[in-house]
């Protein structure tokens, strides 16, 4: 399957893939523009890294919409979805993070992660 994921003849224009590879870039962009906002504190660390658990989420299934055969599409959701625990993960850290009850929520944080 991996070869056939890689070749560029497996794909095509999708009008489908342009509202999510589009969101992804702008959530990447604004992402990068907190990060470079606030100095690369850990709160900008976990934000980009929320962002990025949503922004990989994204395009995959970009990729799944350009997808001209069915087994290549059906890589690409499953890819999607494996990476969807992460993002409430990620929401949770960055949260934890925020409110500054790292130290006593550090175990459901680890835990989340694993």
């Amino acid at each position: 399957m991996g070869p056939q994921v890689l070749n560029p003849g497996a794909y095509a224009f999708s009008p489908y893939a342009v509202p999510t590879a589009a969101t992804a870039v702008a959530v990447l962009v604004l992402s990068a523009m907190v990060l470079l906002r606030e100095q690369g504190s850990r709160v900008s660390w976990l934000f980009f890294l929320t962002t990025l658990t949503i922004c990989i989420w994204l395009f995959s299934f970009s990729w799944m919409y350009c997808a001209t055969d069915e087994r290549v599409a059906l890589w690409w959701a499953k890819a999607a979805y494996l990476g969807v625990p992460f993002i409430p993960t990620a929401i949770y850290h960055f949260t934890v993070a925020v409110l500054g009850v790292e130290r006593t929520q550090q175990r459901f944080v680890r835990l989340s992660w694993i």
